[in-house]
């Protein structure tokens, strides 16, 4: 065979063989994307599943949560409902003096008195009583605090002056009073003890003592009044005959003059006079 002819052969197998090895190389890279283009999407879909399914837990878990603090909000709202109710404290008598009782009056809306509360006297715990007035006895001078507790109420604390003396040997005994205070006294009940002394009477010093005690214990009863006789010397000479003898003691009440006497006098006779004149339970 011509050698012309058998290159001519062998170039078209060559080119033959050589399209087909293309053909199918082209086909494979063809198919290998198609395949990789459905495994992306696979993973795609399944990664929005998850996604899906992990924001659906995520909801029903903020579900839960809001119902929880729906649940605390409600318990915290219902507990801070519960507010304390309001008492009020008073005491008397208005002016205290050392030695004396004080009685605190404890009450809440209405006027309604309450019982139980626990009272404490500059933060030590005096005591709990079962009654609407909680006496207070013999506070000394000076400024004290008081507190009122009890269960459901809000605490009431008070400051409360106390003079450094007693009532009988206090400022509001040594002086005059108005004719007004007189009457305004009578009229409330009380009587009037009129005590007329000089600083050189030694009966006056032994007298004013057994009196002032029973000014001190009956108060709420009378109104004292210590007075220099030099100034009422003659207001006196027409209560009084010549020769008697300092102190003298005028008691009025309130239907008129209860009792006098001048000299060393018995305190009885000054007790009988006072619960006659007022009616009170003297001691």
């Amino acid at each position: 065979m011509n050698l012309g002819i058998l290159m001519t052969v062998g170039f078209i197998v060559f080119m033959v063989i050589l399209t087909a090895g293309l053909i199918g190389w082209v086909l494979y890279i063809g198919t290998g994307n198609e395949i990789y283009r459905a495994t992306t999407t696979q993973t795609t879909v399944s990664t929005s599943t998850t996604s899906t399914t992990e924001s659906t837990t995520t909801a029903a878990t903020s579900t839960t949560l809001v119902s929880r603090s729906a649940e605390t909000l409600e318990t915290t709202s219902t507990t801070s409902t519960t507010v304390p109710k309001r008492m009020k404290v008073t005491y008397s008598p208005e002016t205290i003096y050392t030695e004396e009782n004080v009685y605190l009056t404890v009450t809440e809306g209405g006027g309604t008195g309450i019982r139980g509360a626990t009272v404490y006297i500059d933060g030590t715990l005096m005591y709990q009583i079962q009654e609407e007035k909680y006496p207070l006895l013999g506070l000394e001078g000076g400024e004290h605090e008081l507190t009122v507790s009890k269960d459901g109420y809000e605490n009431v604390t008070l400051t409360v002056n106390v003079d450094p003396e007693t009532y009988a040997n206090s400022k509001m005994v040594r002086r005059e009073l108005t004719a007004g205070e007189r009457a305004k006294a009578l009229s409330l009940g009380k009587a009037d003890i009129r005590f007329y002394e000089t600083s050189f009477c030694p009966n006056c010093a032994a007298v004013v003592r057994q009196l002032n005690r029973v000014v001190d214990k009956n108060r709420d009863c009378v109104v004292y009044e210590r007075l220099v006789y030099y100034k009422y010397v003659n207001e006196l000479s027409k209560e009084f005959k010549n020769g008697e003898s300092l102190p003298f003691i005028i008691i009025d009440g309130p239907d008129g003059r209860a009792f006098k006497s001048s000299g060393i006098v018995s305190m009885n006779s000054v007790r009988d006079a006072i619960q006659r004149s007022t009616g009170c339970d003297i001691q």
